[in-house]
């Protein structure tokens, strides 16, 4: 099986963690829904409605990389492994898919990036964007959102 994603090594970090197209999304969720039995269920759209809403907020790679590590039978959550997984299961699979992780640390970020803004820096953030060794712990990529000059090399 081939994914519709680009190459690994030649993305970005903003390419790994946006969110999926509705069109990706489909078939992600076609291919989980196809892979595994499921019991009689009446309402089809009411099933893909939960695992959305399970899958909201993470990126396209993750959700791929996630199902496809769940219909492989690579995810310990999913032992049994004959049932279509629940949306929880498929929640945590996926969350814990470099891509997710990626997004979770750009949006700590960001999130002191406007507070900082807003005047309100938590100490136990660590050293300020005010101060010269801020550059090094903040990954240089969100430099830009503190304003932080980019260091020479």
């Amino acid at each position: 099986m081939t994914s519709n994603l680009p190459a690994l090594n030649n993305r970005t970090v903003s390419e790994r963690t946006r969110l999926p197209t509705k069109r990706e999304l489909q078939a992600d969720l076609t291919l989980l829904l196809s892979s595994f039995p499921t019991q009689d269920r009446t309402n089809p759209e009411q099933v893909i409605g939960a695992y959305m809403i399970a899958l909201e907020g993470y990126p396209a790679e993750a959700i791929h990389d996630g199902i496809v590590s769940l219909v492989r039978g690579d995810a310990p959550e999913h032992e049994a492994g004959s049932w279509l997984p629940s949306t929880a299961i498929v929640g945590r699979v996926v969350k814990r898919q470099p891509a997710s992780t990626m997004k979770a640390v750009d949006d700590m970020w960001l999130h002191r990036a406007a507070a900082w803004k807003e005047g309100r820096w938590n100490d136990h953030w660590g050293q300020s964007p005010d101060s010269p060794n801020f550059a090094s712990i903040c990954p240089a990529r969100l430099h830009d959102a503190f304003g932080v000059k980019r260091i020479a090399s």
